[in-house]
């Protein structure tokens, strides 16, 4: 018999942005289409991030901002995990202008999801991110 491990993606709002509506959308649409979410919530740190993604072995990691901090926070995470040698993929969405896209993925952000991608994008995003061994 096969066995398919489920898709584990934890999801944080880091910093100091408290507007958790749409994360908790997504994380709801996620959990709906089978990925199995760690929802950590707003006013997360690094570090908290990084040592829960790692202690509950998920696939990915899932920042949301609506804060107009995403490139600081998209640097911030990217750096820790490379410092630690980790190289759990990161994807982030929330508000933030379309022309930072290109920046994000520079940096090194995996996947990025803007307003109006639907959760069947995100998922299809996410399945195809594991499924090329994004890790």
């Amino acid at each position: 018999m096969i066995s398919h491990k489920k898709i584990r993606i934890v999801m944080a709002k880091l910093g100091v942005d408290a507007h958790d509506a749409g994360i908790r959308f997504v994380s709801a649409g996620l959990r709906d289409a089978g990925i199995e979410v760690v929802y950590l919530g707003p006013y997360q740190t690094v570090q908290k991030i990084i040592n829960t993604a790692i202690q509950e072995d998920v696939d990915v990691i899932g920042l949301s901002t609506t804060g107009g901090l995403h490139l600081e926070q998209a640097s911030k995470i990217l750096e820790a995990l490379k410092e630690i040698d980790t190289n759990i993929p990161v994807i982030m969405g929330g508000v933030m202008p379309r022309q930072d896209v290109a920046e994000l993925e520079k940096l090194g952000i995996r996947e990025i999801f803007l307003t109006g991608d639907t959760i069947s994008d995100m998922v299809s995003s996410i399945k195809k991110l594991i499924g090329n061994n994004g890790r």
